[in-house]
Formats: structure tokens, sequence, C-alpha cells
């Protein structure tokens, strides 16, 4: 019984750590994200991307969940602006009161975002830049 258990864990585990696919020109869907601070050293972790479901008429408005590796119930805003066009913004501060401000690059074939950002948590405004894909 505690093969079987430990059998499914793993498998669990390796079925939740793939690259989920996208549908093609949207970053919408489950990326895995590379990104490095001074502050956490090298993270690698998974985030989410959906439509913000409080703005569903806005083309433009997304939710990243577990945005800076914050747990998958935290959330930050996203705005896709069109000058230049695949540029998204960060905006705003999370329930835990850490500040985000930055932006990220969509790549031409939607296969990667390279972030730039601040986060500021009220001690530390640390530089952070971070890949999706």
């Amino acid at each position: 019984m505690r093969i079987i258990i430990i059998i499914s864990a793993i498998l669990i585990l390796l079925v939740s750590c793939e690259k989920m696919e996208r549908p093609a020109n949207t970053i919408i869907g489950t990326w895995n994200c590379n990104e490095h601070s001074d502050l956490l050293g090298q993270r690698t972790y998974q985030v989410s991307i959906i439509r913000n479901p409080s703005t569903l008429s806005k083309d433009n408005e997304y939710v990243i969940n577990n945005f800076y590796n914050q747990g998958i119930s935290e959330s930050k805003e996203v705005y896709v602006t069109e000058d230049p066009k695949g540029t998204l913004k960060i905006t705003g501060t999370s329930t835990l009161g850490i500040s985000f401000s930055g932006t990220g690059v969509i790549s031409a074939d939607y296969k990667t975002i390279e972030w730039k950002y601040f986060v500021n948590d009220g001690v530390n405004n640390t530089y952070v830049s971070a890949l999706y894909f």
C-alpha cells in the first residue's frame, strides 16, 4: 500500500511540473518561471495567467497567480499595453503588503516573457529579472 501511495505522489508531482500547452498568440496559461533577485537568488517555480475575472470585458487585463512565488492564492494584475505592442505592465500591491512595479516583454511567438521589476516589501526594494517559458 505504501508503495502505491509513493508512486502516486511521484506521478502527481511529475505531471504538475510539466509545462501545459498554451493557445497560440496569448499569454493565458501555465508558465514556468526562472527568476533572479539579489535578495532571494535564483528560483524556479510555476505561475498561471488568466483573464482578470473582475474585468472580463477588457481584453488587456490579466491576473498572474503565484507571481514572485507568493503562493497560488496570491495574484498580480497585469495590463497589456499597445505601446509598444507586446509589453506588459505590473502594478499594485499584493495582500501581503508587497508592492510591485515593472514591465515584461512578450516574444513575437508568445513562447517567452522577459520580466524586469522591483519588489518593495517595506524594508527592501529589490530588482528582479525573470523569464517565463
